[in-house]
């Protein structure tokens, strides 16, 4: 539970000098959170919301000219009809990153006309749960006192800083925001012995060195907390006496840490962590890498389904890419028509009877997804002649388009979710995250949607939805990966996706 606190500060500096932003270190970024389903109650449409300004409100995939740049922005309203100073906050929740220290929140806002006059204050954070501390590096703009200042929990106070803050100028500013976990300084306890500091700040391009008033370095402790491990980005903004509304909008936003989220590498967060006699299959995406089975196509129809007439290719050593191995790009050409490919990888220990559970974890990056029908993920079994396909995609395009989907084996069709899933979610030319726990049981000769955490963000857990295998009547017996790219039936599209730290953990 989120809880409000007292009103806060924002933006006139006098002092400039370069300084160091968050070290070359940094291993995740979570980019576009502006787009992501991250601020709405998981598997709903309704925004992770608190306060008392009962006449506000969230929305995303705005694509007003002037109010959005790089297609589509959110914004935020907050009014109120009940007692003066009222506060609206918003959150949006990430898969928690245990082994982050540095975060550097970027955004551009951009605010409406009513913004000079009627706004108090404004706050952005970044908020870290770990082993019951809650470390809050949350920072805020206050135009009446004229001060940005940093949140100490343990005093729900704020410290002024050592940087005047007034409203915003007018149209787009772009703000970023450095913050390290570390011990704490002498004379601030906190229930771990570490606090957060509030290192520096860079507005439209000058970087602002933060202290406190005294010139001191400016911490804030961690404070004991019930919440599990979590990571957030909050954005609250704070009426003044009049309660008269006014709107932001927020663009290109994005939090950068020197973690890894606890999911990744296989564990941690909402997803199971392998056990030690786990089969991995590290790296899928290089041609060989010590891993068996090759990459091969599944051409025609009744493969990969779609129309006929077209192409597929598959590359290696690709860039952009991740690793330094290179990415793996796929390629499908041609009207309605599908491409994919497969891998087998045999059966760990040559029993594929034994196999209980299997864990993906990877990164993909389309190209574009303005000719994307729909996006394929798979890892499979096939043991003694039943198919399980615990296959998960993002259709953008058809019938009930907008939505993450499941495939029922037995049924032999697509089954829609209430997630959803749409060009923002996979946004083109982003790397994003993909990580789906699936188990099964063929004893039963069926297999079961357990969890799925997308881009940091958990889409659903504990699902428990259970499909029946399809009988082959044949002895088919493998694990599987596959990826698959469905074309629109726009004239001869061309579309491309690039995969990378792309990994299976089977036992």
């Amino acid at each position: 539970m989120r809880l409000l606190r007292a009103p806060f500060n924002l933006l006139s500096i006098l002092i400039a000098t370069t300084f160091l932003t968050i070290p070359a270190m940094a291993q995740t970024t979570i980019s576009n959170i502006d787009d992501s389903s991250a601020w709405l109650q998981p598997g709903t449409s309704t925004p992770n919301f608190f306060g008392n300004a009962n006449l506000s409100w969230m929305a995303q995939n705005v694509t007003t000219a002037g109010k959005q740049l790089d297609g589509a922005s959110q914004e935020f309203h907050v009014g109120s009809n009940g007692p003066a100073f009222g506060t609206g906050l918003w959150w949006a929740t990430f898969t928690p990153e245990s082994n982050a220290t540095t975060f550097q929140l970027d955004l551009t806002i951009n605010t409406d006309q009513n913004f000079a006059s009627v706004a108090q204050a404004i706050e952005f954070g970044v908020e870290q749960a770990l082993s019951g501390v809650n470390y809050r590096m949350d920072v805020q703009c206050d135009f009446v006192g004229g001060a940005w200042s940093f949140y100490n929990p343990s005093t729900s106070s704020w410290t002024s800083s050592n940087r005047n803050c007034v409203a915003f100028t007018p149209g787009w500013n772009h703000l970023t925001f450095n913050f390290q976990r570390t011990t704490c300084p002498a004379g601030m306890s906190s229930p771990s012995g570490q606090c957060v500091q509030w290192t520096n700040m860079i507005i439209n391009g000058t970087t602002y060195p933060i202290t406190d008033v005294s010139g001191s370095n400016l911490f804030s402790p961690g404070v004991s907390t019930a919440e599990s491990n979590n990571l957030l980005n909050i954005l609250q903004l704070d009426l003044n006496s009049a309660n008269a509304p006014y709107e932001v909008y927020t663009d290109e936003v994005s939090l950068t840490t020197n973690g890894t989220p606890d999911g990744s590498g296989g564990g941690g967060g909402p997803l199971p962590t392998p056990p030690s006699n786990a089969a991995s299959f590290p790296d899928l995406q290089v041609a060989g890498g010590g891993n068996p089975g090759t990459w091969t196509l599944c051409s025609g129809t009744t493969c990969a389904g779609g129309q006929n007439g077209g192409s597929s290719s598959l590359q290696f050593s690709q860039q952009p890419a991740l690793s330094s191995s290179g990415s793996m790009k796929q390629t499908s050409t041609g009207t309605g028509f599908n491409t994919m490919y497969y891998r087998h990888l045999g059966c760990p220990n040559n029993n594929c009877a034994a196999v209980k559970n299997m864990l993906e974890d990877m990164y993909f990056q389309p190209a574009s997804t303005t000719n994307i029908e729909q996006l394929e993920f798979d890892p499979d079994l096939y043991n003694a002649g039943f198919k399980y396909f615990a296959s998960v995609a993002c259709r953008l395009k058809g019938t009930n388009s907008g939505f993450w989907y499941l495939w029922n084996s037995a049924g032999d069709f697509w089954d829609a979710t209430t997630f959803p899933c749409t060009a923002s979610t996979i946004l083109a030319g982003n790397w994003h995250h993909f990580q789906l726990y699936v188990t099964f049981d063929t004893s039963t000769q069926s297999y079961t949607y357990q969890t799925f955490v997308f881009d940091g963000t958990t889409v659903f857990q504990n699902l428990g939805k259970t499909y029946s295998a399809l009988n082959l009547h044949n002895t088919a017996t493998n694990t599987n990966i596959e990826q698959q790219i469905d074309n629109d039936s726009s004239t001869n599209p061309t579309n491309s996706v690039y995969y990378d730290k792309y990994n299976l953990w089977i036992w």
